[in-house]
Order: C-alpha cells, then structure tokens, then sequence
C-alpha cells in the first residue's frame, strides 16, 4: 500500500488571479454601501433641517403707484406733501390748508378717494393749529365723506390734539376712531364732555375712544357698537397717555 496522499486529499489553492478579483470586487461593494448609507442620513438630516429652519416667503409689498399718489394730491388742501413706498404700502404725510380746515367737506371726500384708489396704510396730515390727524392700516379701502366730517369737524371745532382712524383688516376690517386733548384746567374736560355727549357714533365705526389729559388726570369715554357709553377717570400715570 502506498504511504504518499493521494491528489484528492490534497487541500486546493484558490489562484491568486481569482483571489484579487473576489477581495476587489468585495471591497467595492462594501465602500457602495457605505456611501449610499452616509448620503442617505445626510439627506435626511438637511431634510430635517430645512424643515425646521424654512420660512414662508413674504410677500410682495402691494401694487401701487407713488407717481399716482403724488399727482392725486390735491396741493389746495395738503400742501408740502411728501410719499414713500413702505413694506406694507405706501405713507404719505403733509400739511392740511387753512383751505382744508374751512371746507371739511371738501377735504373729507378727498382724502376717502385717496384711501379707496392707493394702498395708503399710513397717513399723517397736521392742521395749521398743530392738529394731527392720521390714518392707519387703510389699503385700497375707505370710509366714506359723510363718516369722516362729522369727526374732523369734532376734532377740528374743539382744538383736539390728535384724531386717529384706524382700519383693522386681522378684525375683520373694523374701523375706529381716537381722539386726544390735553389741557390745563377741569373745567375745560368738563366742556369737552359736553361735546361728548351729543356725538353719535357713524355706522361704519365700530368704536370711538375720546382722552382728555390734565396734569394729574386721564378722563376716557368710549363709545362702542351694541353697548352703552362709557366713561373712566384715573390718576395719570405713564401707561394710560397714547
């Protein structure tokens, strides 16, 4: 019997060319794969990202024209008027005439064509007798000539400090109206609430709040929609002055 193995016995080699082949062919997949797994959690971590840092775009400020708005104004009735496109419109500030103070009339319907024809959310306008009077938040939207006189002429006849119309289009578009005095005496509150009382609140207003001011008193009294007139007196302090 023979002693030597037989070749079956033998164990084989695996040739180095195959040997090459296979390890390369495996180290390929393995670096595919680890690159297709860092890019997926890449993806998804700028995912995530940007969708905890986007923001929605803001939207373009509303078409209108300064060259309208400045041929529009009526140079009899707002003298030195000046027009500057903001984020949100247009703001336009001038000086109402002895012209404009004489005729409410007049002035009222222009300044509602004003506010219905330009997006004027921001308008301040004073008197020959430093009276300030402004428009806030009003974008191709009005209140017609008959609600603007009676106030003005309020304002206006009484030496009122400030008159403010305001339009809130987050409220629905509720108008309102604030209008501000500070005198010396309470004697001349006392006047003023006269004149108070016999003001009626126009339809397209939804509330009225009129401020006198003494040195050491604040006198409120609102007139509101589906309630009755209010009044308030309170010592004067820092917070309660507009």
């Amino acid at each position: 019997m023979s002693t030597h193995p037989t070749e079956s016995a033998q164990p084989r080699r695996l040739p180095t060319a195959a040997f090459i082949v296979g390890f390369g062919a495996l180290f390929i997949i393995c670096v595919v794969l680890a690159a297709g797994l860092f890019n997926y959690e890449s993806g998804a971590t700028t995912t995530s990202t940007s969708h905890s840092t986007s923001r929605a775009p803001r939207p373009a400020p509303p078409s209108t024209s300064l060259e309208q708005v400045n041929s529009s104004v009526r140079t009899h009735l707002i003298a030195n008027a000046q027009s500057t496109r903001t984020y949100t419109g247009i703001a336009l500030t001038g000086e109402l005439t002895e012209a404009a103070v004489l005729d409410t009339t007049e002035v009222s319907g222009h300044i509602s064509r004003l506010l219905e024809q330009n997006c004027l959310d921001s308008v301040g306008l004073r008197t020959p007798e430093n009276t300030r009077v402004t428009f806030t938040g009003f974008c191709f939207s009005t209140l017609p000539p008959s609600t603007l006189q009676p106030l003005l002429d309020l304002a206006l006849a009484n030496n009122a400090d400030a008159i403010d119309f305001s339009q809130h289009p987050m409220l629905g578009q509720q108008n309102t109206v604030a209008m501000t005095w500070f005198v010396t005496r309470g004697s001349q509150v006392a006047e003023l609430q006269k004149t108070w009382e016999q003001l009626r609140r126009p339809d397209p207003i939804e509330k009225i709040d009129l401020y006198a001011y003494t040195s050491d008193e604040a006198f409120r009294v609102t007139k509101s929609r589906g309630h009755a007139d209010t009044s308030l007196t309170e010592p004067v302090v820092g917070t309660n002055i507009p």
